[in-house]
């Protein structure tokens, strides 16, 4: 049956009890169950893991027995459950109130399918799983799971530490010099600990190629591709520039005893692949993870049970109420930084994480292994 697109029925829909029935009856017709793909990996990992999660337990209460796949897709009129064009339906007519980003992800699915919300359920890490398109399209957890017990075999015992070269943007992403200075400042104290960084050096490589094929604009945002070429962390015990395998970058976030990153997409599918081990049970403590955050408050958006580490000009632009959508703008970081932007010249990707922020972050990680 298909899930007609037409605006009568979307006005229809913005009725949590009529979604709810075609919801039960797309489950026991077996029909998939789609969510429009997000722009950004880390908002597609979080909509489709709060969704598996929501229509899962409605499964469960109401003796659902199904074959029906959640997945994300592109083409809004496939033959199937729509559930994105019946969110904003809903939120049109039902206004969610202000909250933080992961309680209206969770919120504005349960309300528009009529599925009771739990509170508990946000102290669970959105974990990745598989779905047709982006980069989890080749996940595979009982991969993850072999390779992840492999590395730890193979580190003997060793406290496994991984930290993360990622980010979309240059204010969210250590540079190589930073990466290096956080691993030497571990291995002064902790010199038997395997240190593992994974990167993201081979995307941001083939991102810098595309935008000098189409411009000849030698600006600033270009010195953050600086370096790619050189060896970004010689103290390292290994460097993992990841490709087109997610598993083995999901098995080496895995295997970690602690992760180190940053407030990016890695930081969710680090602390995500980590929650599925051991004694876990879907949950992450303050000292498995430490995560910068330079442009967002943890207060919106922060991966749950991590340690938080929040740049000293993130704090005042929290405290001088400059954020918007929790988020600080390039302005505001330049007053708070002392830099001169009065022509506009610097950008996210023009402006390195400061170094005040990264010794904070290694004296965080320092804490939790002295623990």
């Amino acid at each position: 049956m298909k899930d007609a697109l037409s605006w009568s029925e979307l006005e229809m829909r913005k009725d949590p009890d009529f979604n709810r029935r075609q919801l039960i009856e797309a489950l026991n017709s077996n029909q998939p169950i789609y969510l429009q793909q997000a722009k950004m990996n880390g908002d597609d990992l979080i909509q489709m893991w709060y969704a598996h999660q929501l229509v899962s337990r409605f499964c469960l209460e109401n003796n659902i027995q199904t074959t029906s796949t959640l997945e994300n897709v592109r083409n809004g009129s496939l033959p199937g459950y729509h559930i994105t064009q019946r969110v904003n339906a809903y939120k049109h007519a039902n206004p969610i109130e202000a909250m933080p980003y992961l309680n209206n992800e969770y919120a504005k699915i349960a309300r528009t399918l009529g599925i009771q919300e739990l509170p508990e359920e946000l102290d669970y890490v959105p974990r990745p799983i598989r779905v047709p398109f982006g980069a989890l399209q080749n996940y595979d957890a009982n991969e993850v799971n072999t390779t992840a017990q492999s590395l730890r075999v193979q580190t003997d015992g060793k406290k496994r530490i991984v930290i993360a070269q990622s980010g979309s943007e240059m204010l969210k992403r250590f540079s190589n010099p930073q990466v290096n200075d956080i691993v030497r400042i571990i291995k002064v104290k902790y010199p038997d600990a395997h240190i593992t960084v994974v990167s993201d050096r081979l995307f941001v490589q083939q991102k810098v190629d595309v935008f000098r094929s189409y411009t000849s604009f030698p600006g600033s945002d270009l010195d953050f591709y600086n370096g790619l070429s050189e060896s970004i962390v010689p103290d390292a015990d290994e460097l993992h520039i990841a490709g087109d395998n997610i598993n083995a970058l999901c098995a080496r976030f895995a295997a970690a005893d602690l992760f180190i990153g940053t407030d990016s997409y890695w930081a969710w599918l680090g602390a995500g692949s980590m929650a599925t081990q051991g004694d876990n049970k879907g949950k992450i403590t303050p000292n498995q993870a430490v995560v910068l955050h330079t442009r967002f408050d943890p207060e919106y958006i922060s991966v749950p049970g991590a340690t938080t580490v929040i740049s000293p000009y993130l704090k005042k632009g929290i405290e001088n109420g400059r954020l918007e959508k929790g988020r600080l703008n390039i302005d505001a970081i330049c007053k708070f930084r002392g830099v001169d932007n009065a022509s506009g010249i610097y950008s996210s990707n023009s402006l390195e994480i400061d170094t005040e922020s990264i010794e904070m972050t290694a004296d965080a990680a320092l804490r939790i292994l002295e623990q």
